[in-house]
């Protein structure tokens, strides 16, 4: 019988973080929780920060955890958000607690553009802009007297700073570069004529080293007290929504969509997609493992009804998550929408207010009761799935036939099913740990456990339940659908 693989996997969100043990038999592969954790913003007078100290010490724990359960383990790999980095001094220590993208407006894009145009910006990068992309944080930080970048000797994406400080390896892995707004996706490397023409450091930038790759080992200091000498690690694709597109069991001819706070909606591609068409309508390319890409819609997803039900936990009301869905599906679709995008509900706090402003200022019924403004939501992101479901369908010049939700939203069956009977295609459900299962493959595939990302995903596929809904009724007739259009700020 073949000896089983325990591969370890660290999944950290901008909120949270967590913990799994992976372990393959040569047939399944299986999964469980060692550890999750919560983890904060640090604000200052002038920046806010991650608490990586925090992060850190839970990672550690970790694999503490690991063995005091006699875990025995064969690799780690860490996946985490995009576009954060983390600058080292020439002593290989931390300049400044890692910055968070989160304090970034619009306006701070301006003086990057003044220099060179978004639509330059794209066809160099890929992406479109936004103003958390690493570019623009390093433009900003570059105006500051004295500037940080002015003392840096190494520049390192957050993922791989964890890596760094668990290995002492210094590299920057692909996935989590595409998101950066730094990389040339002609040049399949940094862009270093963009970064001399907004007089930012190149030397400070590093290798890029593909996703899937063995380099290092866990440091001394660790192995000494838990026993896992030279663990190897694995630089996995090392931004989250990279690992969680390796769990998209649908085929080539699908849409997919990671769902949780943010719904990531796009389609794979082996090359970037850079139409004016996808530039108009908010698609960036992020890499993939394998080195290809992933043109890519950022949605406001789950987070306006987790606010609405912090609205109702704060009035006292005691409502599970599946009485809120049973709640809405006893309302009639489509009494009234919301442009789940617009500006109005990136906010936090009294987000049922915000749903009930947007309706009457709309001229729309207003929503009053649990089921009502639940169901509002819902419709609401089933309607913005089918338009990003047509522009996918644009971008790939083909007619999908199928939409895969992956991540923790695909737990939600009534949201599953209204979204295949709006979309009129079968929606595939699963699996809902896709981040931390694809750093799993990823490891997985650099020990040659597994050949590449097919046979991966055909191992996901025997492993983990994915569920299919299928159109069982008609929603969203055209008149329905136009009037939502007439709502949003871009129209197809």
């Amino acid at each position: 019988m073949k000896h089983s693989k325990n591969f370890l996997a660290f999944d950290l969100g901008a909120s949270n973080g967590r913990g799994f043990v992976g372990k393959f038999d040569g047939e399944k592969l299986s999964i469980f929780e060692l550890l999750r954790f919560e983890h904060t913003i640090i604000s200052d007078t002038s920046r806010l920060c991650w608490d990586y100290e925090k992060i850190q010490q839970n990672i550690e724990k970790t694999f503490y955890l690991a063995a005091k359960n006699q875990i025995p383990l064969d690799s780690f790999g860490i996946d985490a958000w995009g576009v954060d980095y983390a600058l080292l001094n020439t002593h290989g220590q931390l300049l400044e607690a890692p910055r968070s993208y989160r304090r970034m407006c619009s306006s701070q894009m301006e003086p990057v553009h003044a220099v060179i145009s978004e639509k330059e910006l794209f066809l160099r990068t890929g992406l479109v802009a936004n103003p958390v992309d690493t570019l623009y944080q390093l433009y900003r930080m570059n105006l500051e007297q004295p500037s940080p970048l002015q003392e840096a000797q190494d520049f390192l994406m957050l993922p791989s700073y964890f890596s760094y400080y668990l290995t002492g390896e210094k590299n920057n892995e692909y996935t989590e570069v595409t998101t950066s707004m730094l990389y040339s996706i002609e040049q399949n490397t940094w862009d270093y004529n963009l970064l001399d023409r907004l007089q930012l450091p190149s030397q400070i930038l590093g290798s890029i080293i593909s996703p899937g790759t063995r380099a290092g080992t866990l440091n001394n200091s660790i192995a000494f007290e838990t026993g896992y000498h030279h663990l190897p690690h694995v630089y996995v694709a090392t931004e989250d929504t990279a690992s969680a597109a390796i769990s998209v069991t649908a085929g080539k001819n699908c849409a997919f969509c990671s769902s949780g706070t943010w719904s990531l909606v796009g389609i794979e591609s082996e090359k970037p997609v850079l139409t004016d068409f996808a530039r108009n309508n908010y698609f960036s390319n992020e890499g993939n493992l394998g080195n290809t890409f992933r043109p890519i819609q950022n949605i406001n997803g789950m987070w306006i009804i987790q606010e609405c039900k912090k609205d109702w936990d704060a009035l006292g009301y005691s409502l599970t998550w599946d009485m809120i869905t049973s709640a809405a599906a006893s309302e009639p679709p489509f009494r009234s929408i919301i442009d789940v995008d617009d500006d109005l509900f990136f906010g936090t706090g009294n987000m049922i207010g915000r749903i009930q402003a947007y309706c009457q200022s709309t001229k729309q019924p207003v929503p009053e009761s649990v089921g009502q403004i639940a169901r509002c939501f819902y419709d609401s992101l089933s309607l913005r799935y089918k338009r990003s479901f047509h522009q996918c369908c644009t971008i790939s010049k083909k007619a999908l036939d199928v939409f895969n939700i992956i991540g923790g939203g695909s737990k939600n069956k009534f949201m599953n099913q209204l979204t295949a009977d709006v979309l009129g295609v079968p929606v595939i459900a699963g699996p809902d740990e896709a981040a931390v299962i694809g750093n799993i493959i990823a490891q997985a595939i650099a020990f040659g456990e597994i050949q590449d990302l097919e046979e991966g995903r055909d191992l996901i596929r025997r492993s983990f339940s994915i569920e299919t809904f299928y159109p069982q009724r008609s929603l969203a007739n055209d008149e329905t659908y136009h009037y939502y259009l007439s709502l949003i700020r871009k129209e197809l």
